[in-house]
């Protein structure tokens, strides 16, 4: 579905960072993983500069780790991975977090799994009126393929980490 509106400038009082699930245990099974880890922290880097709200979650962490140490090295002092049972970053496992942020309504969202757990996310997301835009950061090439799907049915706006952190005002 196309934006009924064109997608504009970020906000910083309504801009957060969603970071899907970057775990330990996906180091030796996803190509490219070092790549999407780096743009991730580069990701919470310029967040936490910018002081935005920053969601990390972990799928299932007591078999899939906790999120990458390369990230956790970055993030604010308040800012904890939140555990979740459901592919999306918006059930009921982070409910208490989406509450706490009523006036978010763009996010950043980057990640792994983009097939599974960013695309569900985005999704969710912009079935919401939480949300004017959902903007997908990828690390790489690998990441591609979900572009189409969100032009197709998302207000979503694929690109990479430094173009979304250079227009946040």
């Amino acid at each position: 579905m196309p934006a009924s509106r064109p997608i504009g400038r970020l906000e910083s009082r309504h801009c957060a960072l969603l970071v899907c699930d970057v775990q330990e245990r996906f180091t030796s099974l996803i190509s490219g993983f070092d790549v999407v880890v780096d743009t991730c922290r580069r990701m919470v880097a310029g967040a936490s500069a910018l002081q935005l709200p920053i969601l990390v979650t972990e799928q299932y962490p007591k078999a899939l780790g906790a999120t990458k140490k390369l990230i956790q090295n970055v993030l604010p002092a308040t800012t904890e991975s939140l555990p979740k049972m459901s592919f999306s970053m918006c059930g009921t496992d982070t409910a208490n977090w989406w509450a706490s942020h009523p006036d978010i309504k763009q996010v950043m969202l980057c990640g792994i799994e983009a097939h599974v757990c960013v695309l569900q996310t985005a999704l969710d997301l912009l079935g919401t009126t939480y949300l004017l835009q959902a903007s997908l950061v990828h690390g790489h090439a690998y990441s591609l393929p979900i572009q189409p799907r969100c032009r197709a049915r998302c207000r979503g706006a694929p690109g990479s980490g430094w173009d979304f952190l250079s227009e946040i005002d």
